[in-house]
């Protein structure tokens, strides 16, 4: 699971990069990035 988590969690930077980069708003992106992390955590 913690691969998983590792691997949406970098797919979700290199996401925010790009819509950074266009012009959107990313405070979506972030939610769904600190939820991963709270998943993670609460897996360990």
């Amino acid at each position: 699971m913690k691969k998983q988590i590792d691997r949406w969690l970098r797919a979700l930077s290199i996401a925010k990069i790009l819509f950074e980069d266009n012009g959107y708003f990313t405070d979506y992106l972030s939610e769904i990035e600190q939820f991963l992390k709270k998943v993670e955590i609460k897996t360990n």
